[in-house]
């Protein structure tokens, strides 16, 4: 140990970062630069040591007294910066004095000299952003609704958050409409939104991910006789979903992938909303959707018991149509969230009407809605369907909310 190279070591205080722990830092960095990004902060970097008198006032969070001093050659005090704050003020001073509100994001090294660190100097990396221009409850809440994405984003899942003034974070919550809400996992965008929740007369619910748990599986595949075989029908549905961001879709690739049959190359593939997918599959125009994308394109849908069977269980069935014959039928089941009933019928005990908007078949919409005693169901919705329905509401003077996960 004697004859070690001190040239070869740090100081107390700092230390090199490498290998993993680089990797891991540089990928979070990134990550919440993103963030901070999407939400309009533009970057700026400043310098690490500044002219004292930008940090003798103490603006920032640690006295002048923890400062670390050096002097350049004409004299000047100098000091690498304690914290970020007072060198972004300084900025915002020079070069933004004409515009506001300002939102700004940076990420630099600070250096603390504290009297308990016995003279040794202790570096830290810091991430933040400045809202500058904006004294609004607003800018305010703006600032925790960042935070709380960033540190969730992270990977984070429980955390605190600390804020000066106790009457001040008080205000916040009142001002923002958040409080109980926040207890529960609610974000409130909008300060009048829980009194304008309170008035409302019918709450309409989206089925698949908000009643249900989204995550449907294949529990039967047809082929019809005389055509192709029940295995080529899963291949080409699963295919022709490969590309779709629908649950049901995503649902039916996931269960084909974890039975092992490989996916086609997919050429062409369209999305179509409320009705399902078409694509081109081994030379062969491919529809996987409702039976109505079938009749609108052409194609003969016959009476199918079976199928029909699987629908008044409350499954749902993707039909499969290959070079403009109907092929085949595949059927999902999706379980019911288990606090879906009490959700319900607390809601219906408050006065409040629940509604099931939803674009799977007439029986499966009731088999739900029997299940969970939801009187009014709309099926066969497709996205603008469900506005309209929203909007009869209004235009009846009857508040109505609206509840699904946002797939449309």
């Amino acid at each position: 140990m004697k004859n070690q190279n001190p040239l070869l070591h740090t100081p107390e205080g700092v230390r090199d970062i490498y290998g993993n722990e680089f990797v891991q830092k540089f990928e979070l960095q990134q990550l919440l630069y993103r963030i901070l990004a999407g939400r309009g902060y533009q970057g700026i970097e400043t310098p690490t040591f500044e002219f004292f008198d930008v940090f003798s006032r103490e603006v920032g969070t640690v006295s002048s007294r923890e400062l670390y001093k050096f002097f350049d050659k004409e004299g000047n005090t100098l000091v690498l910066r304690p914290d970020m704050t007072p060198s972004i003020a300084r900025a915002v001073s020079k070069y933004f004095h004409d515009e506001t509100p300002i939102r700004l994001c940076y990420m630099g090294n600070t250096f603390i000299n504290y009297d308990k660190y016995q003279g040794r100097l202790k570096e830290t990396t810091q991430m933040g952003a400045e809202l500058m221009g904006d004294g609004s409850v607003a800018s305010d809440v703006e600032l925790l609704s960042v935070l709380i994405e960033a540190l969730q984003e992270a990977g984070l899942r429980e955390f605190q958050v600390s804020v000066g003034q106790v009457e001040f974070f008080k205000a916040l919550l009142r001002e923002a409409g958040i409080g109980n809400a926040a207890k529960h996992g609610f974000l409130v965008k909008e300060g009048d939104a829980l009194e304008r929740l309170a008035a409302v007369k019918r709450i309409a619910f989206d089925k698949t991910g908000t009643l249900t748990y989204g995550k449907p599986e294949v529990i039967a595949v047809r082929g019809l006789d005389g055509g192709m075989d029940e295995d080529t029908v899963y291949r080409l549905a699963a295919a022709a979903e490969s590309l779709s961001e629908h649950p049901l879709g995503k649902a039916i690739v996931s269960c084909c992938k974890k039975e092992g049959i490989a996916l086609r190359d997919v050429k062409d593939f369209q999305m179509i909303p409320g009705r399902g997918v078409c694509a081109e599959i081994e030379n062969k125009k491919i529809l996987a959707g409702n039976a109505e994308l079938l009749r609108e394109h052409g194609i003969s849908m016959p009476e199918l018991p079976e199928a029909e069977g699987y629908v008044q269980q409350g499954c749902t069935v993707i039909y499969l149509a290959a070079g403009g014959q109907l092929a085949g039928f595949l059927a999902l089941s999706d379980t019911l969230r288990k606090e879906s009933a009490d959700t319900i019928s607390a809601l219906s005990g408050l006065g409040v009407q629940p509604v099931l908007l939803t674009g799977d078949h007439q029986n499966a919409a009731k088999s739900i809605a029997d299940k969970l005693h939801i009187r009014e169901v709309l099926a066969n919705c497709l996205p603008e369907d469900k506005l309209k329905a929203i909007a009869e509401y209004q235009n009846k003077d009857l508040p109505v909310c609206m509840i699904g996960d946002g797939v449309k």
